[in-house]
């Protein structure tokens, strides 16, 4: 909330009334140990047991007395950790003088501390009827220890505090977890731990690796074990409940979270409340109360750690500096999880050196299905012939696959080989053939639009029949909690309301999706690198308005850059695919001018679904998340192409967000240069025009030959895919989403219509 000022009489800072913006590099302190693992005390003299912070730090830039004194170099597996130094011999370092930095600090903190409380005590008053179970998120990091002592001091001793057990936490994080519940400050208060029933490991054999697309870990093990202890612990069976979560998220945390408001209605779970009272709390804030109050510090941040999370994340920085530190600080507990994803990949490496490389560099970042593993699901594909679609399954999966159709509606035994399922007052007949080993399941359809709003979801019922390992994802995903998952499959249909919820997560089924075989359906990656080392610019449109037929001839640069500009307008849909021959497009172009934002944003929904420069670039980066050039470049050359091509295709994507819109008065990202060159990259969320949106759903449907799409299935960037929807190239938020489309359906009827009531969920073009 506020910015600081260094402060020369205790080596610290202090806060300054003046708001500002977000800021990337938050600060943290430096403590001996964190120098101590470096080596760095032929550099710096100090007492190696201070327990006081000796520095502070930015990143990997260290600051003494308000002076940059010190950055460390890349930090490279294999490498020792170096660093730069701003400065002549040896550098003596004089502790923090913490309590006077608490004290000089007391009543801006106090203020703030203040507010803090307040709105907690608002939030709680506010949601306590609606919301039936409340309680404190806790994971063992600075963010949720400051939350828990705010959230101690005005809340009810009957709310208690929930550690969900990823399994794969730091062990620093453990120790955190035992030293808490025998604080004395929190003595009253419940403490609980829950977790997932498989160990992460064997998750890990199950699903794969996560990756940075592929994050199944956080729904099976951070998301669904509270939920579902919360409805075996506090809830009778049979009434659905509200929750109500305090989580110790901050907005300067990532660009993406700086977005976030306090409170979030269904954000990632439909029926909890997501309060954030932290928000606009800095980390130099955190950091003075946490001092002051003499709260529990994990000791990872003093071994250097800038983020306590899982030990081993496809979510760490680029730098590779989190997993370098967390094999160098605890190598037993890594070392599982280094060998399954080296074992699990179907690359064949070289040898130890660059298996290991492929891992600390990131490589398995950016796996998105099972083509790069050695344990790929591969299944009978789905057959369609007329008003039929044909589903094969293993005998013992008929009684799996029949009990999930249950959350469509009444299906009725008519004899043993035919049914009937009624859906929203139509009728879908079923059949039931035995071939061969196999059992055959052949639905009929009466009526198109019932084939167009099922047919998908059968489809995800159909991978969950097949590949279900119990996860229990889609079970916490259930409000009215109508199934139950353990050994089989059960649907109360006394409960079910048929909202589909259940179907909605990733694809249907988080196994399937993580490890499915995405052969012969990867988009052709190999016109990735036809635009040479340039990117679209809105003067190479000028120019197209400009000589239009004769672009090619009076284009005035030489062939490389003019080949390059043609490949872009063709991806661009600002020339036909084949010919020079101008588009409507290029029509809005010459109207509205070549460097008109809402022209850009119509270029970059075609560009994000027709390139495959840009789609790669959608699909594998995260909004709110830098991604450094380095790391960039090695995911791509270690996913897709080989090194060689990589490098041109890096520049390109550079050089194309330099010199557009789409790092200016867009912005769609924000870009760290150094010289000319780009160091690295933050996809930013915007709210695009609502024609925007219209037209990118227009692609969709043009893309893919449907009229309808739920908003579930629009959030995600699937490189197989066949395309990319104004919600995944934008990240527009699902509620702000629905509120676009509402306005559009409203003023074109004949376009577009929406569905949002009832447990539906359906946009449909005309």
């Amino acid at each position: 909330m506020y910015s600081y000022d260094w402060d020369h009489e205790t080596c610290g800072y202090t806060l300054s009334t003046q708001t500002k913006r977000f800021v990337a590099n938050e600060l943290r302190p430096v403590f001996a140990s964190e120098l101590l693992l470096y080596n760095f005390q032929d550099k710096f003299v100090f007492d190696p047991n201070e327990m006081q912070p000796l520095l502070w730090a930015q990143k990997n830039q260290f600051f003494y007395d308000g002076k940059k004194i010190a950055q460390l170099n890349k930090i490279e597996y294999g490498k020792p950790i170096t660093a730069e130094f701003y400065f002549d011999g040896k550098k003596k370092l004089k502790p923090v003088n913490v309590k006077r930095m608490c004290e000089k600090n007391k009543e801006i903190l106090d203020a703030l501390v203040a507010d803090t409380l307040k709105r907690i005590k608002e939030v709680y008053t506010q949601y306590d009827k609606k919301c039936r179970v409340k309680y404190i998120a806790f994971s063992g990091g600075k963010d949720s220890m400051l939350l828990l002592d705010l959230c101690h001091r005005v809340l009810p001793f009957t709310v208690p505090v929930v550690f969900s057990d990823t399994d794969m936490e730091l062990p620093d994080t453990y120790d955190v977890w035992e030293k808490v519940q025998h604080d004395k400050r929190y003595q009253k208060r419940q403490f609980i731990k829950v977790k997932a029933e498989k160990s992460a490991i064997e998750n890990w054999k199950l699903f794969g690796p996560p990756s940075r697309v592929l994050r199944w870990c956080c729904s099976v093990h951070k998301s669904t074990p509270p939920i579902l202890w919360i409805r075996r612990e506090y809830l009778d069976t049979d009434s659905p409940a509200y929750f109500l979560c305090f989580v110790g998220v901050r907005g300067d945390e990532s660009l993406r979270r700086s977005k976030y408001n306090d409170i979030d209605e269904g954000k990632k779970i439909s029926y909890q409340t997501q309060a954030q009272p932290l928000i606009n709390w800095s980390a130099h804030e955190l950091w003075l109360y946490t001092f002051r109050e003499k709260l529990i510090i994990n000791d990872a941040y003093l071994k250097g750690n800038a983020r306590v999370g899982c030990l081993f994340c496809p979510l760490s920085s680029g730098s590779g500096k989190p997993l370098i530190l967390a094999d160098t600080l605890y190598p037993q507990d890594t070392k599982q999880y280094v060998e399954e994803i080296i074992n699990s990949s179907s690359r064949e490496f070289l040898s130890e050196k660059y298996a290991k490389e492929f891992v600390f560099n990131g490589g398995w970042f950016a796996r998105n299905n099972g083509k790069y593993l050695c344990d790929v699901i591969d299944i009978a594909p789905i057959e369609q012939q007329g008003n039929q679609v044909f589903f094969t399954i293993p005998p013992k999966k008929e009684e799996t696959f029949l009990e999930w159709l249950k959350i469509f509606g009444r299906i009725e035994n008519h004899d043993d080989k035919k049914w009937i399922l009624r859906y929203h007052g139509d009728i879908v007949e079923l059949q039931i053939h035995k071939i061969d080993k196999n059992v055959q399941m052949i639905f009929t359809f009466q009526n198109k639009k019932t084939e167009n709003k099922i047919i998908s979801h059968l489809s995800k019922i159909y991978h969950k029949t097949l590949c279900c390992i119990s996860c229990r994802s889609c079970e916490a995903a259930c409000f009215h909690g109508a199934l139950q998952i353990d050994k089989h499959i059960r649907i109360n249909v006394e409960k079910c309301i048929h909202c589909l919820q259940c179907n909605e997560q990733n694809g249907g089924c988080l196994v399937y999706h993580s490890k499915r075989n995405a052969k012969g359906r990867t988009m052709n990656i190999q016109g990735i690198c036809n635009h040479g080392n340039f990117g679209l610019q809105p003067g190479f449109i000028a120019k197209l308005i400009e000589h239009k037929d004769a672009f090619r001839e009076k284009f005035g640069a030489g062939k490389p850059m003019t080949d390059s500009a043609i490949e872009w307008f063709r991806e661009a849909g600002l020339m036909e695919n084949n010919t020079t021959k101008i588009t409507r497009l290029l029509t809005v172009a010459e109207k509205i001018g070549s460097d008109n934002p809402f022209l850009w944003q119509l270029i970059w929904l075609r560009l994000a679904n027709y390139s495959p420069l840009v789609k790669w670039f959608v699909c594998f980066t995260r909004f709110g998340t830098t991604i450094d050039r380095v790391e960039l470049d090695t995911i791509l050359s270690n996913t897709i192409l080989a090194k060689s091509s990589c490098d041109q295709a890096i520049k390109c994507l550079c050089n194309f967000f330099k010199n557009s819109p789409i790092s200016s008065s867009l912005p769609l990202v924000h870009l760290i240069i150094k010289g000319k060159s780009v160091k690295s990259i933050t996809r930013i969320s915007i709210e695009p025009e609502p024609l925007t949106i219209l037209y990118g759903l227009y692609l969709s449907a043009s893309l893919t030959k449907r009229s309808s799409f739920t908003i579930r299935e629009m959030q995600s960037a699937e490189f197989e895919s066949p395309y990319v929807s104004p919600i995944a190239a934008f990240g527009i938020p699902p509620e702000t989403f629905k509120t676009l489309v509402n306005g559009l359906a409203i003023r074109y009827p004949e376009f577009i219509s929406v569905s949002f009531t009832h447990g539906l969920d359906e946009v449909r073009l005309f």
